[in-house]
């Protein structure tokens, strides 16, 4: 975690995420660290099987999260892109695993981090119990996250674990074209057609990624072999106390609370 406190890794996170859209900083969590909470993680999910508490869900999708996108997509198979993956929401993660230690402890140096790298006084952790910090697993048979854009303006992960093969983090440099919408969708086409090649962030256990997923495209690519990716995800907002509704509750995390 040390080197969160470190003005270089600011200004390094800060100029790549303002020339590409994504900064990757590694080293933020050890190799101890991101093992400790993969186990806590393994014996939550052997615990877990038989009683399902954890989320697992499997969804098709438009590239654009938005209603009208999302029922074009029903009518067009050929815009359906597959995700899947299981979740363990905020109430189920162990205070004692590392993420947790790093996202609640008011002595950790990542918040002030993001404040500097973001440049904004304005970031707070999410207050809904279920979606401040997540934990998703996305195993070797075929897991992935498809092409998206976030509704967020700004996304925070940690690598946990390294699958053995896929599970790589793709996105595109060019970033949306504000009030633009047919700007958007022509860029969707033409990644998913295989006519503009996207760019692939060299992500390693341990590793804090930051993009303005609201902006720029990206995906997570099929996991296969033995072992899972296993990943952290950090919740922020730009405004106080923001918890989510019950729509949005059960659709990620598939209970109300």
């Amino acid at each position: 975690m040390d080197i969160l406190s470190s003005a270089t890794a600011v200004t390094r996170a800060r100029d790549s995420l303002h020339s590409t859209g994504i900064a990757v900083v590694p080293d933020v969590l050890s190799y101890t660290q991101c093992q400790h909470t993969v186990k806590l993680i393994n014996d939550l999910l052997v615990k877990d099987a038989s009683n399902s508490s954890l989320f697992r869900k499997e969804v098709f999708h438009a590239a654009i999260l938005n209603d009208l996108g999302d029922q074009k997509a029903q009518k067009d198979e050929s815009t359906q892109l597959r995700s899947c993956k299981t979740c363990v929401a905020g109430d189920q993660i162990p205070p004692s695993a590392a993420p947790s230690i790093l996202y609640y402890s008011e002595e950790s140096p990542l918040m002030e981090f993001l404040k500097q790298v973001f440049d904004t006084e304005h970031i707070y952790r999410t207050e809904d119990k279920l979606g401040c910090l997540n934990i998703h697993v996305y195993e070797p048979n075929g897991d992935e996250l498809n092409w998206h854009y976030d509704n967020g303006g700004i996304a925070v992960t940690i690598l946990l674990q390294e699958p053995d093969e896929g599970g790589v983090f793709e996105y595109v440099r060019q970033a949306r074209q504000a009030n633009d919408a047919s700007e958007d969708a022509a860029l969707v086409k033409r990644v998913l057609s295989g006519e503009q090649k996207p760019e692939q962030a060299n992500v390693r256990a341990g590793s804090l990624v930051l993009i303005r997923g609201n902006e720029h495209l990206h995906r997570v690519t099929p996991v296969h072999g033995v072992l899972p990716r296993v990943l952290a995800v950090l919740s922020y907002e730009s405004t106080p106390g923001v918890t989510l509704n019950e729509y949005t509750r059960l659709k990620f995390f598939g209970r109300c609370s």
